[in-house]
């Protein structure tokens, strides 16, 4: 039988692990209860870049989901004042955040994370051709 993938990367099974990263509906059902690991939306769901399930998200404890930028009351306050600013520019901004609050530690689920996002929304993810100057 076959390894279900997450584009190269092996899709994970089992237990949830902190640093894990891909697409939110599947971090969320391998979640347990009173593991404190929350798998938190980057961007968060509210920018709706993408439908709730199918967002990518980094599996965090909680008391480190508590302190992003886009937790709880601050999300919606991040949401209105991020309206209209391309997908890019909002995952780089929660990329930082992540790094602000825990260091490197999740650089491996970062890289995940994007790689999640080349795979299965590329015309997000990629960049746009630069008009040239003539």
């Amino acid at each position: 039988m076959p390894q279900e993938t997450l584009g190269a990367i092996p899709r994970p099974r089992g237990k949830l692990e902190a640093g894990e990263a891909g697409r939110f509906a599947d971090l969320d059902a391998r979640a347990v209860t009173g593991d404190q690991l929350t798998p938190h939306h980057m961007p968060q769901a509210a920018a709706q870049f993408t439908a709730r399930g199918e967002g990518g998200a980094l599996a965090l404890p909680h008391e480190e989901h508590v302190l992003t930028r886009t937790y709880g009351v601050r999300g919606r306050a991040v949401a209105r004042a991020e309206t209209g600013l391309p997908f890019r520019q909002v995952l780089a901004r929660d990329i930082w955040d992540v790094r602000r609050i825990a260091g490197m530690k999740y650089n491996k689920g970062l890289r995940e994370l994007i790689a999640y996002y080349r795979e299965h929304f590329p015309t997000l993810i990629n960049k746009r051709p630069q008009p040239r100057n003539q």
